[in-house]
């Protein structure tokens, strides 16, 4: 199979992508939610090699009693959850390269792994990335096998992208970020879980930001480059990138093989993933018309710009790994993530309810996370004193206090 870059190609892009990447520092507010919401962020998971068929049907009970999101667990124990969960909103979710340590991944295995769980029913895969791939930056065999996996998997299957963030670079979390929206992927999920013996850790929040960072990077660039594309269109074939003539094609310099202007179906469905170039346009001898229509691509038709932006879907971001209370996860949830696995989720929804509970408990717990994570203790204590009132507390905090999910259990 042959992909639409090479590796210095995938590498160029990767650059680019960084260079536009901000981790954002801001915390994410969650908007108030009821129990069942703060519940439906969950990925109620089970991966041990060890568990058993019993246990298997005691996760999925406590899934549907608590109305988690997913039920996560290995391949061959999908159809059992599918069948445990028949009649409920509760989706199965199945994980694949967990096999082995990371430099013996199976790229080959994994994809007939991912295969076999979707034939038996999962609505969500999970394909944990090799870091040692990523190190050696062989971006053209990485998006070969995620395209693989999202022709296999089609839509409405959802598809994460797992990284142990903890053995990972930046530079390789931004282009795991990039080739997984250029794969059409749902989900970048940033993990401290490790597979090769080493103890578990959770993802960081910087780790987490940075994922969600180059999120709302190709987010914001989607519409720019597919307006760019338009633009392209109007123009005429004369105009297009990759050089002289009309092919507008780029070589391979280790096959030689020509790629024509015209796009394949495998194209169309996996996309550029909005980071800034086409199926064959030539990055290197198409700088200079980027610069010069990107501007005018800007001014593309409000009605275009709907259409293009409905084609592709945000990514989101998971965060995973030694997610143990509560505390873990709104740490998780503030740095930017849209969805948690753990195996303590139900732990973490009965430490939630006896907050809730004790009243008077809950407003010193979020004060206290507050001063700690936004560090304006020793400021609040000298606008206000020590014995601070509750009518003087800061605006925001008597707001999420007062309206927040903690009232709604």
């Amino acid at each position: 199979m042959t992909t639409r870059y090479t590796d210095e190609e995938w590498t160029l892009i990767v650059r680019d992508a960084e260079a536009r990447v901000n981790v954002p520092r801001q915390r994410f507010p969650y908007p108030g939610i009821s129990r069942r919401e703060f519940a439906r962020l969950f990925d109620h998971t089970l991966l041990k090699p060890e568990a058993s068929p019993k246990q298997i049907d005691q996760h999925c009970s406590e899934a549907r009693q608590w109305g988690f999101s997913t039920v996560t667990v290995r391949a061959f124990y999908a159809r059992r959850a599918i069948a445990n969960l028949r009649g409920s909103a509760i989706r199965v979710a199945s994980v694949v390269g967990f096999h082995a340590r990371d430099e013996e991944q199976d790229l080959f295995k994994s994809l007939k792994e991912a295969h076999r769980a979707y034939a038996a029913g999962a609505c969500e895969i999970s394909l944990l990335l090799s870091s040692p791939l990523l190190h050696t930056q062989h971006y053209d065999a990485i998006y070969a096998v995620l395209a693989v996996l999202r022709s296999l998997c089609p839509r409405p299957v959802v598809l994460k992208l797992v990284l142990d963030t903890a053995t990972l670079r930046e530079a390789d979390v931004v282009a795991a970020c990039v080739l997984a929206r250029a794969s059409r992927f749902d989900m970048v999920e940033a993990s401290g879980v490790a597979f090769d013996g080493r103890e578990a850790v959770q993802a960081s929040e910087y780790d987490i930001r940075l994922v969600k960072g180059c999120a709302v990077a190709a987010e914001e660039e989607e519409l720019d480059w597919r307006g760019l594309d338009e633009r392209k269109r109007r123009l005429g074939p004369g105009c297009e990138m990759g050089g002289g003539g009309s092919g507008g094609g780029h070589q391979r310099s280790d096959s030689g093989e020509s790629h024509g202007s015209s796009s394949t179906s495998e194209q169309d469905e996996v996309g550029d993933g909005g980071y800034g170039l086409g199926g064959n346009d030539d990055w290197g001898l198409g700088q200079a018309f980027i610069h010069r229509v990107r501007h005018a691509s800007q001014r593309a038709s409000l009605q275009y710009r709907q259409k293009a932006s409905s084609r592709t879907r945000p990514t989101d971001v998971k965060a995973s790994g030694a997610i143990r209370n509560l505390g873990d996860a709104v740490r998780c949830l503030e740095a930017g993530a849209t969805r948690l696995g753990t195996s303590s989720a139900v732990a973490i929804m009965k430490e939630a309810q006896e907050r809730v509970d004790r009243v008077g408990d809950v407003d010193t717990w979020v004060k206290r996370g507050l001063e700690r994570d936004m560090g304006w203790r020793n400021s609040r204590m000298t606008r206000y004193g020590a014995n601070t009132p509750v009518d003087t507390r800061e605006p925001a905090l008597a707001r999420r206090s007062s309206a927040g999910w903690y009232t709604d259990f």
